[in-house]
Order: C-alpha cells, then structure tokens, then sequence
C-alpha cells in the first residue's frame, strides 16, 4: 500500500513503514539480488515479512538502520512469528521483540513486528 506525500513515496511493506525513494516489496521473488545483492539474511519470497533492523557499523561508520525482508510463518499452536534466517529459526514470541543473527561475523538485529498484525488469525 502506496501513499503519495510529494517527493516522497510512504510505503507500507508487509507491517513495516518505510520511508524510500526505492521501494522493495519483500514478497517478490524477482527482487532477489535486483538491487545489486540481498542485504544479510534476505530472501524475498511469498512467505518474507519486512523487518525493521541494524546493521553494526564497520570501523568508523554508524549503525545501519534499514529493512530486511526475512522469510516467516505464523505458529497457530505457540501463536509465535517463526522468522527462517542463516539456517535457523528464530522465535518472536511477543511484540516489539529484538532478535539478532549472525551473518559474515557481524550480529544483525531486527525488530518482531506486532504479532496481533502480522499474525492475524
């Protein structure tokens, strides 16, 4: 869902608002290395959900604070979000939670979006 605000396209991308000139939709196959290459952990497929995240600064540079588009599913018997990155599985088990993973010996951290929203049913 596109909301035009001028310069600017508002982009709500599978529960996670974006503000960006480049829109990527995190549940098409055909954004897959579009942009040059994933960022850690992505994978833009029918199941991926958009996630807020940091990616640790390298050297003098700051932390990145970007999106990543990670595969998910909801569990309708923990009524937990199972997020599939680098191999694992990770749990978000209630709102807001800070999970991490580690790709290339960096520690990547997301935010779990609202499970009530992202979870529905």
């Amino acid at each position: 869902m596109a909301q035009d605000i001028g310069i600017f396209l508002l982009d709500t991308a599978d529960y996670c608002p974006i503000a960006q000139v480049n829109t990527r939709d995190c549940q098409d196959p055909s954004n897959n290395n579009r942009f040059g290459r994933n960022r850690p952990g992505e994978i833009y497929a029918e199941d991926s959900l958009c996630y807020d995240s940091i990616i640790p600064k390298i050297g003098d540079s700051e932390d990145i604070k970007t999106s990543l588009c990670l595969q998910s599913k909801c569990n309708a018997n923990t009524h937990n979000l199972e997020v599939y990155v680098s191999g694992r599985t990770l749990v978000c088990q209630f709102d807001f939670q800070n999970l991490g993973f580690v790709y290339q010996s960096q520690e990547i951290r997301f935010i779990c979006p609202r499970l009530l929203a992202a979870c529905p049913e």
